[in-house]
């Protein structure tokens, strides 16, 4: 018993000591892969509301000449 104790106290510890170093890294790797995709996000959100806004302007054009038009043809 007094042989395994320290077997299995030894791994732990030395589990716990470089458990920190790993959650630090993927801390930093989760931040690094995090700061991307929330730029690629903000990109796409900002690509979509300019072509949400152009195809709103478009069409508002659209319609603006089609009642210009039926108004010249009335």
């Amino acid at each position: 018993m007094k042989l395994k104790y320290p077997l299995i106290s030894g791994p732990s510890k030395r589990r716990h000591c470089t458990g920190l170093k790993p959650t630090r890294r993927s801390a930093f790797i989760l931040i690094l892969a995090y700061c991307p995709l929330q730029i690629a996000c903000r990109f796409l959100t900002f690509h979509l509301s300019i072509i949400v806004l152009h195809h709103v302007s478009l069409s508002y054009r659209g319609t603006v000449f089609y009642n210009l038009f039926k108004v010249k043809l009335l």
